[in-house]
């Protein structure tokens, strides 16, 4: 069972990608970006999806992630699995 305390989120800048750990098991799980810089996947999984420099991520009052796609200029979110672009 996760608690969010366990959790920590961050933006991978290097490798295009946010990543997500588990802080109890040390498991480390990327939730959005395929790893390769790009602008790609609005409407699809978020893993699949091509991010270009993220340098934040923030979750919402809604459980939303918002993550600044700063290569792309814009911001994207992340709902459930799904990414869409928010602004920009």
């Amino acid at each position: 069972n996760e608690s969010d305390d366990n959790i920590v989120l961050f933006a991978d800048t290097g490798n295009h990608a946010i990543r997500r750990v588990n802080r109890s098991t040390g498991i480390i799980t990327t939730i959005a970006g395929d790893g390769s810089p790009g602008y790609e996947g609005d409407l699809s999984l978020a893993a699949n999806a091509k991010l270009f420099e993220p340098r934040c991520v923030v979750g919402n009052a809604q459980g939303e992630l918002l993550v600044v796609d700063s290569g792309n200029h814009c911001v994207r979110k992340i709902h459930v699995s799904t990414i869409t672009t928010f602004a920009g």
